[in-house]
């Protein structure tokens, strides 16, 4: 994988429309509008030198709802740069970040099947923070997720 910069922005400073551009895929109702936006407060964005964010995973320090659990909501790769290891690297910086604000263990309600493989590929140490939640139905969410 290129090199790749990890940033962390509040919620408000993250351009929405800049990143997903006029035709946002079909998931981003679902993972960035409404209740689920509403929860969250920080964008973890991974970004390359010379395109910019291509990656970004939410975070709710409250978690959904007002669970009280800490969340990553939503991971979101730009469909040009999936499959090059983008959103595994991000999952993981983004642990780590709130690992260090004091936000353990995280949940992740996990939509799609590929995120479940992330976990599974990022170290032990890290994966062990997180609380999965398998929401995946076996992968029939994956056509609406993975678009």
């Amino acid at each position: 994988m290129e090199k790749m910069k990890f940033e962390v922005l509040p919620k408000m400073k993250f351009e929405a429309q800049k990143f997903f551009g006029p035709n946002p895929p079909p998931c981003y109702p679902i993972l960035f509008v409404g209740d689920r936006w509403s929860c969250i407060t920080h964008v973890a964005i991974a970004k390359r030198a010379f395109t910019g964010a291509v990656a970004i995973a939410t975070i709710a320090p409250k978690g959904e709802s007002g669970s009280g659990d800490p969340a990553i909501v939503g991971i979101y790769v730009k469909k040009e740069f999936r499959g090059k290891g983008i959103g595994t690297w991000l999952l993981q910086k983004t642990v780590e970040y709130m690992e260090k604000q004091g936000l353990v263990p995280i949940r992740v309600d996990v939509l799609n099947s590929k995120v479940l493989r992330m976990i599974k590929n990022i170290p032990s140490e890290v994966s062990n923070k997180i609380n999965i939640v398998d929401n995946t139905m076996e992968g029939m969410l994956d056509f609406i997720m993975e678009s």
